[in-house]
């Protein structure tokens, strides 16, 4: 599955949730509101991750399809 269709779910029905962990600590994130994606290697990381180790990244919610 590309990048862009995981970030919006599997149903495509319900667009706000899908289940991803963090490529950094670990941590499960279930709503596309904090899932960010790394605009250089495509894995997803929580906000906490993006800012401290100041990852080049976009939250899921705001990509385009």
């Amino acid at each position: 599955m590309i990048q862009q269709e995981r970030c919006k779910g599997d149903d495509h029905e319900d667009n706000d949730y899908v289940e991803e962990r963090c490529q950094s600590c670990g941590k499960r994130m279930t709503n596309v509101k904090y899932i960010y994606t790394n605009l250089d290697d495509g894995n997803y990381y929580c906000k906490k991750c993006v800012n401290t180790y100041d990852i080049k990244a976009l939250p899921c919610a705001e990509m385009n399809y």
